[in-house]
């Protein structure tokens, strides 16, 4: 527990600080600047020591001041996937509740976490997803497909082929996938509820059902009577930055008679694991190998229509597909050509 005197002064040293008196005191009158404790005493290497320590009191203290100067302290120096890396998977779960939720969702604009920032290259949460701990390896995954335009591109993301682990390598051809798939939906096109819900009763009156523009819940969630959910739609068009084609080719090549029989989703022992240390799981579940595979054609099918250049790569291996004995690749590779062939008015089949 924690020591009267401790308790004493730190509760004295927040009210000597000029940004936590504005937040959480402002009824209290303005100090002098000789009563000012000066918020450069704290910095990212106090920090760390406090959130180091067994001592529980000692850690929350540091949260609680890391909570009002955090993003200051990281603007200071070069703070990126390494540096962020021993917080984010530290031994103590209020640390890693504190760090999650810098990132995801901050309390307040002074402890923001922005991992979009230059700092915070590829190629370091790469080695995330290379990782000997699954925790880690499925956090680094999972940070790629939120935010696949930052650090998704195929051509860099194919340096997570040589992983051994074979649910990364699935979830690669995945988060592609998610980057460069063309929709047969218009993007940024937006349900209405009276396209979705036409309904003759009126808001408030008896049998109105109450339209709500998000994706219904789990089918574990409790059920809500007198809702109907539109969905949100879809997304906008997301960018494809490729600089290396050769990298690339080789990779679809490896990966369409490599990709596992079925990508199994997490054990138990790791949902466990993840759940322990405040991290939402990653979907569970087994994705046959077909659907990878059938997912990873698809995906070149589009890259080629976005870019002529990879498409100039990607014709010859197409057509060596029409030879298999397989109704799938055939059938797919032959879409493709044919997409390809209108994208960007080129002769295939002549």
């Amino acid at each position: 527990p924690e020591s009267r005197k401790a308790k004493f002064w730190r509760t004295f040293l927040r009210s000597r600080l000029v940004r936590y008196r504005k937040m959480f005191m402002p009824e209290k009158s303005e100090l002098s600047p000789d009563c000012v404790f000066p918020s450069s005493f704290f910095s990212m290497d106090w920090f760390n020591k406090q959130v180091g320590s067994f001592d529980k009191p000692t850690r929350a203290f540091g949260i609680e001041i890391a909570s009002l100067y955090l993003k200051e302290w990281i603007s200071r120096q070069t703070f990126g996937f390494r540096a962020l890396k021993p917080l984010l998977f530290s031994r103590h779960q209020d640390v890693r509740k504190f760090i999650l939720r810098a990132i995801k969702n901050p309390a307040s604009e002074h402890e923001y976490i922005d991992i979009t920032h230059a700092d915070f290259k590829p190629e370091e949460l790469y080695e995330f997803c290379l990782d000997s701990n699954s925790l880690i390896r499925v956090t680094g995954m999972e940070i790629i497909q939120q935010y696949p335009e930052r650090f998704g591109q195929p051509d860099k993301l194919i340096m997570l082929a040589s992983s051994d682990d074979a649910s990364v390598r699935a979830l690669v051809v995945r988060t592609i996938w998610d980057l460069v798939f063309i929709s047969d939906v218009t993007y940024d096109w937006q349900p209405t509820a009276e396209s979705v819900l036409p309904q003759a009763a009126k808001a408030g009156a008896k049998g109105y059902i109450n339209p709500i523009e998000q994706l219904p819940p789990s089918k574990d969630a409790p059920q809500v009577k007198g809702v109907k959910y539109l969905g949100k739609g879809t997304s906008q068009q997301r960018t494809l930055k490729l600089e290396s084609y050769t990298e690339l080719e080789d990779f679809v090549r490896r990966q369409l008679f490599r990709l596992p029989p079925n990508r199994a989703g997490e054990s138990n022992a790791e949902l466990r694991a993840r759940k322990e240390s405040g991290m939402p799981p990653l979907s569970p579940g087994r994705i046959p190998s077909w659907q990878d595979k059938k997912r990873l054609m698809r995906i070149i099918r589009d890259m080629s229509i976005k870019d002529k250049n990879l498409a100039t790569q990607m014709v010859p291996l197409f057509k060596e597909f029409l030879l298999f004995k397989g109704k799938f690749l055939k059938h797919e590779a032959l879409t493709a050509l044919v997409r390809i062939e209108k994208a960007h008015d080129i002769s295939i089949f002549s």
